[in-house]
C-alpha cells in the first residue's frame, strides 16, 4: 500500500511540475456557489500550493497507522479492540494495518 501511495504521489507531483507550463499566468483557485470563479491566484502559487497540499495528505496517510500503537488503546476505535490489542497479537494487528 505504501508503493501505491508514494506512486501515486510522485506521478502527482511530475503532473503539477509540468502544469506550470500548461496553466494561464492567473490560475482560478475558488468558484462560488454557481461555479463561477471568484479567486485568482498566480501559477507558481497554485502549484506550490497544490504540491503542499498533497505532500500534507502523503504524510497523513503514510504515519496514521502508526498513530494507532501510539494512542492509548483507549482511543483506538477497532472491532473487539481488546482481543486485538493484547500483547501477542499487537504486532500482527499492526502488521494488518500497515
Amino acid at each position: 500500500m505504501q508503493r501505491v501511495l508514494i506512486s501515486s504521489y510522485l506521478v502527482n507531483l511530475a503532473l503539477n511540475l509540468a502544469a506550470l507550463a500548461w496553466l494561464p499566468e492567473r490560475v482560478a483557485s475558488h468558484f462560488g456557489a454557481r461555479g463561477l470563479a471568484d479567486g485568482w491566484m498566480p501559477r507558481g502559487g497554485y502549484v506550490l500550493m497544490m504540491v503542499l497540499m498533497q505532500t500534507v495528505f502523503l504524510a497523513v496517510f503514510l504515519g496514521s497507522h502508526r498513530l494507532v500503537f501510539a494512542v492509548s488503546p483507549r482511543w483506538v476505535n477497532l472491532p473487539h479492540k481488546d482481543y486485538w490489542l493484547q500483547p501477542e497479537r499487537r504486532a500482527v494487528t499492526q502488521a494488518m494495518l500497515a
